[in-house]
This record gives C-alpha cells, structure tokens and sequence, in this order.
C-alpha cells in the first residue's frame, strides 16, 4: 500500500465500518483491515491518519487499530518491553485527549 491520498481514504472509510454496531457492516471491514495489514506501510498509513485527521474519533480509530497492529506483529521479549508500549500507548492517548485539532491544550 502506498503512501497515497487514495489509499488514506479507503482505509479510513473501512475503519469507520469498524464501528458500525451491524455485523454485516462491520465484520467485512475488520476482515479487510486484518487482509492488508502486513503490507508494507499499512503502520504508516496509521499513524498518518492518527496525525492528519480532523475527526477525533477517527484518531481514537486509528490509534487504537493501530496498537492492535503492535500487539499481534511485534514479539514481546520481556515484560519490561510490555510495560514500555502500553506506557508509550497511554501517552498517545493522553495526547490526543488533552489536545483540540490545532494542538492547543483543552480544558480539563
């Protein structure tokens, strides 16, 4: 998959099935993102909607598809290792809750 406007959108508009309550809708687009997700940018193509997105819920999508992506292709060596991306994972979401789309600070 490339680095595309195009392929931005696609996955996108699949991840925005995901959260579609009827399982005729959303099971075909979890099975979509789980057939692409071993392309080579698929992490990339993430994280870019995670950054340039306007949608907050669709940066909450892409974050946590994105730490599902870690948790089943990445081989956790130690528990320390664990410790370390469930922290680093906690700090994106802090982020991007205590954050308004231009990066000011929100009341809390």
């Amino acid at each position: 998959m490339d680095l595309s406007d195009a392929n931005l959108q696609s996955l996108s508009e699949f991840l925005k099935k995901t959260l579609d309550p009827d399982p005729a809708v959303r099971r075909p687009a979890e099975k979509f993102l789980e057939s692409v997700e071993r392309n080579q940018n698929y992490p990339l193509l993430l994280l870019t909607l995670v950054e340039k997105s306007q949608d907050n819920v669709m940066k909450v999508c892409s974050s946590v598809t994105f730490k599902n992506y870690i948790k089943r292709n990445w081989r956790i060596v130690s528990k320390l290792w664990e410790l370390c991306l469930v922290l680093i994972i906690q700090m994106v979401f802090r982020y991007y809750s205590s954050h308004g789309r231009n990066g000011e600070m929100t009341a809390t």
